[in-house]
């Protein structure tokens, strides 16, 4: 999913978007039964964040 201002994205959509693409439906399910994996995605939307600015 393309993040920017012309087609009215936000960050945190975009990323949302790419989870539930690749198969995520609940983040909170994922944090409650793989802690570690939570804990790497939630460092990839930081990184992800960062560089969008």
């Amino acid at each position: 999913m393309e993040c920017n201002s012309n087609n009215g994205v936000s960050i945190d959509e975009a990323i949302r978007e790419y989870w539930a693409q690749i198969g995520i439906k609940s983040m909170d399910r994922v944090c409650e039964e793989e802690p570690d994996l939570c804990t790497k995605m939630m460092d990839a939307e930081i990184l992800a964040k960062n560089e969008s600015h």
